[in-house]
């Protein structure tokens, strides 16, 4: 139990780090129009709620 806790802490902590990366710098506005960074920042979101 204590390990799939790690993991699923892990996997919220790196998808977070990610959706840092991805939107450093880039506005609402940005992200709107760029249609794989939505789609990146979509999957992110997947894997935190999944987590």
């Amino acid at each position: 139990m204590v390990d799939r806790a790690h993991f699923r802490l892990r996997d919220i902590i790196d998808a977070i780090d990610q959706i840092d990366l991805l939107l450093a710098g880039a506005t609402f506005g940005d992200l709107l129009a760029n249609r794989m960074q939505r789609a990146a920042f979509e999957r992110f979101l997947e894997v935190l709620s999944e987590a």
